[in-house]
């Protein structure tokens, strides 16, 4: 198995990539957007939260902190 993930700039373009792939007939597809967070909230538990499941959705673990740290901080999403 190939996992191939893509960072988009805004959430909205994520998800026209992941209806496209899903109509193409790819099936394990995952989405992972900005959390929303309060403000002065810490980003470390947001961003341990997505590692977690984007390491449940086959990324390597090193893949997951830096995308989990982008998604969380720069605000991307990303579509795996």
């Amino acid at each position: 198995m190939q996992t191939i993930s893509r960072l988009y700039s805004t959430e909205e373009k994520a998800r026209k990539a992941w209806d496209e792939l899903k109509r193409r007939g790819f099936q394990d597809i995952h989405i992972f957007t900005p959390p929303a967070l309060a403000e002065g909230e810490s980003t470390a538990p947001a961003s341990q939260k997505l590692h977690d499941a984007m390491k449940k959705a086959y990324i390597l673990g090193d893949h997951a902190v830096v995308y989990a740290e982008k998604v969380v901080k720069d605000g991307v999403s990303l579509v795996t």
